[in-house]
């Protein structure tokens, strides 16, 4: 639950990156966050945290993850 988190993870040094922060996380916050199918790859290993961004930092949309990884992203 969202009252429940803070007091489980504690405070988080400011100085950690996004991608440190969401392996801190438990599997409910980074399936919300990734949704249901980038959480799959991501679990499974078929896709880094790093291959659902463009290299300005945003989300690949679902169609984009398929189109840059066809092979991989069959599930």
């Amino acid at each position: 639950p969202k009252d429940e988190r803070t007091q489980l993870m504690g405070q988080i040094d400011a100085n950690i990156s996004f991608k440190e922060f969401f392996n801190l996380t438990d599997n409910f916050f980074q399936k919300e966050w990734l949704g249901p199918k980038r959480y799959k790859l991501y679990k499974e290993g078929q896709f880094d945290f790093d291959k659902f961004f463009d290299p300005k930092g945003r989300l690949y949309t679902l169609d984009e993850l398929r189109e840059l990884d066809e092979r991989t992203f069959k599930i």
